[in-house]
């Protein structure tokens, strides 16, 4: 359920409802915070080691990773 490498970082969303976690997997996993639940997790063939992440008001999580880019992830209107 959780990442298979380290936490790279994390982002909380600002209902403070979700947690967004970037890791060296290669992943972004979204978590409910009141129950600890995996509830997405996101990946792309071409992705590469998350290194950063930010979770933003309209529901879109960001991630960094090092290949260099830039993603934007929108996850409607739930996470």
């Amino acid at each position: 359920v959780g990442h298979t490498s380290p936490v790279t970082s994390l982002s909380l969303s600002p209902c403070f409802q979700y947690l967004a976690t970037g890791s060296d997997d290669k992943t972004v996993k979204v978590w409910n915070v009141e129950v600890g639940a995996l509830l997405r997790t996101i990946e792309s063939p071409q992705m590469t080691q998350v290194k950063g992440v930010s979770y933003e008001h309209d529901n879109t999580i960001y991630s960094a990773s090092t290949d260099g880019r830039l993603r934007a992830w929108n996850l409607g209107a739930k996470a």
